[in-house]
C-alpha cells in the first residue's frame, strides 16, 4: 500500500483514537494521539504490554498535550495486532506517515527498531532506549547512531543489565542516560512520573526544531 492511500484521517489534538493500519507487510493495531502539525513520536512495547499500556500510563496524553503527534503501535502478534511472520517497521511508518519520528523502544521491541536503524536510519530521527533488546548484536555487527539517543533504565533491571546501557552510549555520539532509581526492567511503571519528566526533557528539542515538514 502506498503512502497516499494510507493517508490517517484527521486526528483530534485531544483524542486518542483506535484504528487499523493496512502496510505491505501485514496489518497493526495503533492508538493516535496528538496535532498531526507536530514532531511524531512511535510507542512501542515489551513482550508483556500493548499500546494500551501507554494510555494507562498516561504517555499518549503527556506527550500529546506538549504538542507531539503520538502512535502507540501493538507489534504484530500482541494486543489487537494479527500475527505477521513478514512485519517491517519501516512499512508502519509509511503507512502512518510519520516523517522521521522519535522511536521508544521498549525491551522486546527493541529487535524490530534496530532492524529498522540498520536498514533505513534515515526514517528515524530520535531514539529512546528503554532496556531494549538486541544492543549487542545491532553493535558487534557494526550498527551506528546517529540521532540523539536516550538510554533509559532501571537501576534494578536484571533482564537487560546497565551495563548495556552503557554500552549503547559509549557508542553513540548524541546519547544520554538516565538511570531511575528503584525501578525494575519496565521502569515506566515503577517510576512513571520521573520516566516521564526524563521523557519531556529528552523530546524538548524535537519541538523547536521538528523533523522534516509533513
Amino acid at each position: 500500500m502506498t503512502r497516499e492511500q494510507a493517508a490517517p484521517d484527521p486526528v483530534e489534538p485531544d483524542q486518542v483514537s483506535s484504528r487499523m493500519i493496512e502496510c505491505s507487510s501485514g496489518a497493526v493495531h495503533v492508538l493516535e494521539v496528538g496535532p498531526r502539525s507536530g514532531p511524531d513520536v512511535l510507542l512501542l512495547h515489551g513482550a508483556r504490554f500493548h499500546s494500551g499500556t501507554w494510555r494507562e500510563l498516561g504517555t499518549l496524553e503527556f506527550l500529546a498535550e506538549r504538542g507531539f503527534h503520538v502512535v502507540a503501535m501493538d507489534v504484530p502478534g500482541y494486543g489487537q495486532s494479527p500475527k505477521s511472520a513478514e512485519f517491517r517497521l519501516s512499512h508502519a511508518i509509511d503507512a502512518l506517515k510519520l516523517q522521521r519520528p522519535v522511536v521508544l523502544a521498549a525491551s522486546m521491541s527493541g529487535r524490530a527498531t534496530f532492524e529498522l536503524l540498520r536498514a533505513e536510519p534515515e526514517k528515524v530521527g530520535g531514539l529512546v532506549a528503554v532496556a531494549p533488546v538486541g544492543i549487542p548484536e545491532f553493535l558487534d555487527e557494526g550498527g551506528t547512531l546517529s540521532v540523539p539517543t536516550l538510554a533509559l533504565w532501571g537501576a534494578k533491571d536484571r533482564l537487560i543489565p546497565l551495563t548495556l546501557a552503557d554500552r549503547l552510549v559509549a557508542a553513540t555520539p548524541q546519547a544520554k542516560k538516565v538511570v531511575l532509581e528503584g525501578a525494575d526492567h519496565p521502569c515506566y511503571l515503577d517510576r512513571p512520573e520521573e520516566f516521564h519528566l526524563a521523557l519531556a526533557e529528552f523530546l524538548q528539542p524535537f519541538v523547536s526544531s521538528p523533523p522534516d515538514s509533513k
